[in-house]
């Protein structure tokens, strides 16, 4: 059986995604910045609206994933924020100025974490060698690596990322992500043979009050009018997909 988790950042996307039959979601804020730390309100509300496993992103700020020691307390007390809020799992990742996992700060994202599960984002994709890395992400205790396969989209590395999915046997999970749809979903299977998918299924919703907010002198019309969010449809069409490969 093949795993799809399906990436939110609004309550609108959370429902569309359980309702299409996403088997775990990934919970975070703005998407548009590659995924922030929700806040403890949206991850209550989601466990609340959907009966599915919510991992939640602990990711302070946009940019690297390199952090100051005061942006790592940050992170810390998120990740016991997001515990207390009943998140099923975390997703988080830290690299050191050489670009490779740093043991002493991810180790302690995964003690404070526990006995929650910890998915390991596409800060692994930064790696010089991502098959050393990807020993060093199982001696930490991760529980699965989200990775393109240090490309921009997934489907561009489909090689290195089946040669992860070999090295990673039994010991931790490889589920590609980035890029992935349902146009490219049963390529990536079959090159691939991951267990675990990742996408976000997005569509653009606009504001049925788009004709006001576009009228006034002081809005960012484009920013207000339009967002993107989770469809239902997508989801379940890529559901459906993973189910007769």
């Amino acid at each position: 059986m093949r795993l799809l988790e399906v990436c939110v950042d609004n309550l609108q996307g959370v429902v569309a995604a359980a309702r299409g039959g996403a088997d775990r979601l990934e919970l975070c804020a703005s998407l548009a910045d590659g995924g922030l730390t929700p806040s403890s309100a949206f991850i209550m509300a989601a466990k609340k609206a959907v009966n599915i496993p919510i991992y939640v992103m602990v990711r302070p700020r946009g940019g690297d994933f390199t952090y100051s020691d005061e942006e790592f307390a940050m992170m810390l007390q998120e990740v016991a924020d997001a515990k207390a809020a009943g998140a099923d799992g975390i997703v988080t990742g830290v690299i050191n100025s050489q670009g490779e996992l740093c043991p002493v700060k991810n180790a302690a994202l995964i003690a404070a974490a526990r006995p929650l599960g910890v998915t390991l984002h596409r800060a692994f994709d930064v790696a010089p060698n991502l098959f050393a890395a990807l020993e060093t992400a199982v001696a930490l205790g991760f529980e699965r690596i989200l990775t393109s396969g240090g490309k921009a989209k997934a489907i561009e590395s489909t090689d290195t990322i089946a040669r992860l999915v070999q090295q990673a046997v039994n010991r931790i999970r490889i589920m590609p992500g980035s890029g992935v749809n349902t146009s490219n979903i049963q390529a990536l299977v079959a090159a691939t043979n991951a267990t675990e998918y990742h996408f976000s299924a997005k569509i653009t919703q606009q504001s049925p009050l788009a004709h006001l907010y576009q009228a006034h002198p002081a809005a960012n019309a484009q920013n207000i009018v339009h967002w993107a969010t989770a469809d239902e449809a997508t989801v379940s069409r890529m559901k459906q997909l993973l189910a007769t490969i």
